[in-house]
């Protein structure tokens, strides 16, 4: 039986698997990103971080009358206020929540430290033995990062200078004057200073104020962020059990034809593969299966052959023996015939015998346990030794031997009994059909990676109508099925113990033109 198979193969396996990982990873990575932006945004809502350095850069850039069109509240947040005053301390801009402190009159915004600035003004509230006195000092920073201090001033209780080297000409200090030197304006806000020029080389001085997150709420966005993970955990797990969900019924329904062919195929129906549509590991799998049937179908067709041969040959012997057994058992027979009843009762048992005996050991060697011992052999000792064996039974047969066996060693892997066993088949395959008179010739040689093996002769050769079936099991150069040329199994049991060595047999074209030979490849070890 012949199935024609249209399997399409879409794409592979792996490809499946490649979609599926991209996909957990895409959605590993949104809920990542969802994750992230949430967090941002809740990071914005409770404490949004000043963009100063954007605030600086846009100011810069933008003339006095544009001043109003900056949106200063994304850049400082809410709270801020912005002072714009130029070089003579006129105030040209004002904007954001109320000052809190007044504005900056004269050139007190000199004490107002600069945002973008190699020197900063630390002040810090002395002990209560100066009663609440203050000490400023400025820190200059080199450019390897060292600071060193530049200058210093001590303040008593009430913010008069008592000694120092910073503003020179300053006797008193005001609390709204400290809090500016200390970065800070009454409301808490941040407070810093830039100084540019424009375009046209005017003088700008930049007061600006923000709020900025303060310790406790830097601690609750990093708490926040540690919460975030915890909601990244389930959210991952859902994502890799929805991907393995989809997978497992993707893989499900590409193995349901074949749960189903093996069902059916237990039952003795079709597996009906041959439509398959699926990855092409999958496919060929459909295809390995579909093969499987058709082998197994012809292995059902060849035993079902094999029964009805041995059926066959056992039949005849059988009834003539039941047949000779009850003449004599009825008296039927004439004494002077008892003996020939006999001596054909007793060539029939031996022809069953030899049939079964030849069946039993073809079934060995074609049950798929069977292993051969191979071993590392000269081969061309091992044709000797037997030939040599053999040649005396020959020579008393009427038929020739003729060997061509090289000198020098041909090593290959051999089950040393079953590969005699073979020959001997081979050999007396000849004598049967050959008859006295004909000549055997053995030749054996190398070529490559084979060793090649010869046996020939010069009877009267093999039909082309059995040339194509000669191995198979009961198939004999006697058309009629008749008893004298063996069981038919003899070739069958060489074809099967050379295929164990790994080797092959074949018809081949007989040295003389006449009569048949055989091919045997082995490789060599």
């Amino acid at each position: 039986m012949s199935i024609k198979i249209h399997n399409q193969k879409r794409g592979s396996f792996y490809r499946i698997l490649a979609v599926y990982y991209i996909v957990f990873t895409v959605v590993v990575l949104c809920v990542f990103v969802g994750i992230y932006c949430g967090y941002s945004l809740l990071m914005e809502t409770i404490a949004p971080i000043p963009d100063i350095a954007g605030f600086l850069e846009e100011a810069e850039n933008t003339p006095d009358e544009r001043f109003s069109t900056l949106k200063l509240d994304r850049y400082l947040g809410d709270g801020y206020a912005v002072q714009l005053i130029d070089g003579d301390g006129r105030e040209l801009f004002q904007s954001g929540a109320e000052l809190g402190d007044g504005d900056v009159p004269g050139d007190e915004w000199k004490y107002i430290s600069e945002y973008i600035s190699d020197t900063q003004y630390l002040t810090a509230e002395l002990e209560d033995s100066l009663k609440g006195g203050y000490l400023i000092t400025r820190l200059k920073y080199q450019e390897s990062g060292e600071a060193s201090v530049s200058g210093y001033l001590l303040l008593n209780g009430d913010q008069t200078v008592i000694s120092g080297t910073l503003f020179p000409g300053k006797t008193a200090f005001t609390a709204q004057e400290i809090s500016w030197l200390r970065g800070t304006d009454q409301q808490g806000r941040r407070i810093y200073r830039h100084t540019y020029e424009t375009p046209e080389g005017a003088v700008r001085h930049l007061i600006f104020r923000f709020f900025e997150p303060d310790y406790k709420t830097y601690q609750n966005i990093y708490r926040a962020w540690d919460y975030m993970w915890f909601l990244f955990i389930p959210a991952y797990l859902c994502a890799a059990v929805g991907c393995i969900y989809f997978l497992n019924r993707k893989t499900k329904k590409l193995l349901q034809p074949f749960n189903q062919a093996i069902v059916s195929f237990s039952k003795g129906q079709p597996g009906h593969l041959e439509h398959y549509q699926g990855p092409e590991e999958f496919a060929e799998i459909a295809e390995n299966f579909i093969e499987m049937e058709q082998r197994l179908e012809k292995s059902s067709e060849d035993r079902r052959r094999l029964l009805a041969d041995i059926s066959h040959d056992l039949k005849t012997p059988i009834t003539v023996i039941g047949g000779y057994a009850a003449a004599l058992r009825d008296k039927m027979v004439p004494l002077q015939e008892e003996a020939i009843y006999l001596d054909t009762i007793v060539k029939k048992t031996q022809r069953v015998s030899q049939l079964l005996s030849a069946f039993h050991e073809y079934s060995k060697l074609d049950h798929p346990g069977m292993r051969a011992d191979l071993r590392k052999e000269d081969i061309g000792a091992v044709c000797q030794e037997y030939l040599a064996e053999r040649y005396q039974e020959l020579e008393l047969a009427g038929i020739s031997l003729e060997a061509e066996l090289p000198d020098n060693p041909l090593s290959c892997h051999l089950d040393r009994f079953l590969f005699c066993r073979a020959l001997e088949n081979l050999i007396n395959n000849s004598m049967a059909y050959g008859g006295p008179g004909i000549t055997v010739s053995v030749h054996l040689w190398e070529e490559g990676r084979q060793i090649f093996l010869l046996i020939a002769n010069n009877g009267p050769g093999i039909s082309p109508k059995l040339a194509d079936k000669i191995f198979v099991p009961f198939v004999t150069g006697d058309e009629s099925r008749g008893t004298s040329h063996g069981s038919g199994l003899g070739l069958a049991i060489v074809h099967q113990i050379i295929s164990l060595h790994g080797g092959t047999i074949q018809l081949a074209d007989p040295p003389g033109g006449e009569g048949a030979a055989f091919l045997i490849s082995l490789p060599k070890s």
